[in-house]
């Protein structure tokens, strides 16, 4: 295998991870960029999901208030009624003694909640707890997944060389404000339950009525090209950790 040269960089929580030069030098691109906001990636391939990955040009905006366009979010969760659901987005053989609305309520109920523990800042709960143990953070906005592997407690942890945890990809967050498709891709088959059915349902009726936060996922192989304000990073920016 290819061995990477790897330096010891240090998050802004003060975390040290082992990273390539590579990579460090697309954060210090994305993290000045970042005071632009306006960007677009070409030839992004989204990384899971799919049986058959597409192929998107996205523009974007990669700037923004995180706190207030959550508590735009959630006043749009909020508004959201169960007349709005379309019907039967739950089998009858997913109800599990309970009604649809029954599913609406408890869900939405749940949404609210999680987005007020992210208001708040509350750490508490397994998958946040994950999250802060598998990311470094460079930047309001730019992030790094961590090379991972499951322990004997069955949760993901980061794996240490030498002490510390090592870079995997960059994460950007970002709104979308255009996507082109330039090939079309097929989505896997999941049998979800009654409440990720309905989660699905009342996250689509959001994203139609406010604006929803995604992540892109950086690595060496799944973009042509990412511009923010006239910065460009490439693929050979990227480089993922082989060693």
């Amino acid at each position: 295998m290819t061995n990477i040269s790897r330096i010891l960089a240090t998050d802004i929580n003060g975390l040290q991870v082992w990273i390539t030069k590579a990579q460090l030098e697309a954060l210090s691109v994305l993290e000045v960029a970042q005071a632009g906001g306006c960007a677009s990636i070409n030839g992004y391939v989204p990384t899971t999901g799919y049986v058959v990955t597409p192929i998107v040009n996205i523009q974007m905006l990669t700037r923004f208030d995180y706190g207030r366009l959550l508590n735009r979010k959630m006043d749009a969760l909020k508004a959201i009624e169960y007349s709005d659901i379309p019907a039967n987005v739950i089998p009858d053989e997913k109800l599990k003694g309970k009604t649809e609305q029954e599913w609406f309520t408890a869900r939405k109920e749940q949404e609210i909640a999680s987005m007020q523990k992210t208001l708040d800042n509350d750490r508490s709960d397994a998958h946040r707890q994950g999250h802060d143990r598998c990311y470094a953070h460079f930047a309001r906005g730019i992030s790094a997944h961590l090379v991972t592997e499951k322990g004997t407690d069955g949760l993901m942890h980061p794996v240490l060389t030498n002490g510390y945890p090592t870079v995997s990809s960059i994460m950007v967050s970002f709104l979308e404000l255009n996507r082109t498709v330039v090939k079309e891709g097929v989505y896997k088959t999941v049998n979800s339950g009654a409440s990720v059915l309905m989660g699905n349902a009342i996250n689509s009726l959001l994203n139609q009525r406010s604006v929803g936060i995604r992540k892109l996922s950086l690595k060496e192989d799944n973009f042509q090209s990412l511009t923010i304000s006239k910065n460009v990073v490439l693929p050979d920016n990227i480089q993922a950790v082989l060693s």
